[in-house]
């Protein structure tokens, strides 16, 4: 079993190298990534008007999916730092994983997770907070799934800062979504060249 890894503040936290390290990174537009096809295909069969980007970054959904509302949520130096200068007329609401009860997600027709639950520490949690308080449509992109045990890793991102990343247990991660009311709609790989990082929408089923 890989060995476990526990950060109580991680990368995304650093507001000295990570923000102008985002900003600088130099990846492809979102559209243009080898990931885009899954993630496009999955907001394809998303319904609804409203969309909250959790982890939002860039904001690079805001342009890339202009037929939604977007909202755009992250920690507050992200917003400023990196959000606005990206794209500075996109709605932003700010939040710390750690220190929310999530109860604003209830607003939003679709919850898009674009590689967020990999990176909080106590992911398990938050999830289970963000589905008690969504109402429809909850996208998760990039996640790293196993068939063996769930685990939390380490690895370096935007400024080699290191940082957390979960593996979590694939039947496991289906059966919390399955608890909270939610049916898998849509489950492929983000990749076209490995299957271990997917693709899910699930759907809170009508009550």
């Amino acid at each position: 079993m890989p060995e476990s890894y526990r950060m109580t503040k991680t990368a995304w936290h650093n507001n000295e190298i990570l923000p102008q390290s985002m900003l600088n990174s130099g990846f492809k537009p979102l559209e243009q990534s080898d990931h885009f096809p899954s993630l496009y295909q999955a907001m394809r069969l998303s319904k609804g008007k409203t969309l909250l980007d959790i982890g939002c970054g860039m904001a690079e959904v805001f342009n890339t999916f202009p037929e939604w509302d977007y909202m755009g949520a992250d920690l507050p130096h992200i917003i400023q730092n990196v959000s606005q200068k990206n794209n500075p007329i996109a709605g932003y609401v700010a939040f710390d994983a750690d220190n929310t009860d999530f109860n604003f997600v209830e607003e939003y027709d679709l919850i898009l997770m674009n590689s967020f639950l990999s990176e909080v520490p106590d992911w398990y949690t938050v999830l289970n907070k963000i589905l008690i308080n969504c109402k429809k449509d909850v996208i998760v992109h990039r996640q790293e799934v196993t068939d063996g045990e769930t685990y939390s890793g380490l690895y370096h991102t935007y400024g080699n800062l290191p940082t957390t990343k979960n593996v979590v247990n694939y039947q496991s991660f289906n059966k919390t979504f399955e608890l909270n009311g939610f049916s898998n709609i849509y489950d492929q790989p983000s990749f076209p060249y490995e299957s271990n990082h997917r693709t899910f929408l699930f759907r809170k089923e009508s009550e």
